[in-house]
């Protein structure tokens, strides 16, 4: 589904997931009934999403988290030494497959760090271990779902890429969407896996040799183990 609209409100994202129910009935589909949307912080989307599949969960980005601890340890100038801990460690906590071993691994990263970056874990307390709806980003919370949404979002980055970052008047924008990107995304996934032009990897050809299995053994044997996390 691809949506203009002027502003980023709760309204404009109930509209949006709305409309998905709309198109669904139309074309003689249930609606929508997710368990999970996954976001940044938001709360816009947070709120429209509530307010049209009640019940439905709530997942944060890693990403985001991660990039948005970055950034307020650049504003608050902690030292190098400490960032990379701290980042290291977080994504050791992000690996938790529980919400109690979430609990008592968070627990433990803010022992850990309290003294030496107390504006850090005070930061990172109150965006996004207390908040109720952006510290469900570890990895359990929503069992083999992805952990990001790097790959819908790099659609805008498509978009960007089709308009050459210009600002288009609305017919121009549209045609580029219906003459670019709807062929490269909608149409090429339809076609078969041995016809030409095909952009995306059927999941059939995606496969792991044993050779490739032996070399990542020998990879991680040689690694440091943060460095394979």
């Amino acid at each position: 589904a691809l949506a203009l609209c002027g502003n980023e409100t709760a309204d404009d994202f109930a509209e949006l997931f709305r409309s998905l129910n709309i198109g669904a009935t139309r074309i003689g589909l249930p609606p929508h009934s997710p368990t999970y949307i996954m976001a940044d912080g938001a709360m816009a989307i947070t709120n429209a999403a509530s307010l049209i599949f009640p019940g439905i969960r709530r997942s944060m980005c890693w990403f985001h988290v991660r990039k948005n601890v970055e950034s307020k340890m650049e504003s608050l100038k902690t030292e190098n030494s400490i960032r990379w801990r701290i980042l290291r460690d977080l994504a050791y906590v992000q690996m938790a497959i529980t919400y109690e071993a979430f609990k008592s691994m968070i627990e433990l990263f803010i022992e850990e760090y309290r003294n030496q970056a107390p504006e850090v874990i005070s930061y990172i307390e109150e965006s996004w271990v207390k908040h109720p709806w952006h510290s469900n980003w570890y990895e359990g919370y929503a069992d083999r779902l992805p952990s990001t949404n790097n790959g819908l979002e790099s659609m805008n980055n498509q978009l960007k890429i089709s308009v050459h970052r210009e600002k288009l008047p609305l017919g121009a924008f549209f045609g580029v969407v219906a003459g670019k990107v709807v062929p490269n995304y909608s149409e090429a996934v339809e076609k078969p896996v041995y016809e030409p032009g095909r952009v995306l990897q059927h999941a059939d050809t995606i496969k792991a040799t044993k050779k490739h299995f032996k070399e990542a053994w020998e990879w991680q044997k040689s690694a440091a183990f943060h460095e394979v996390v």
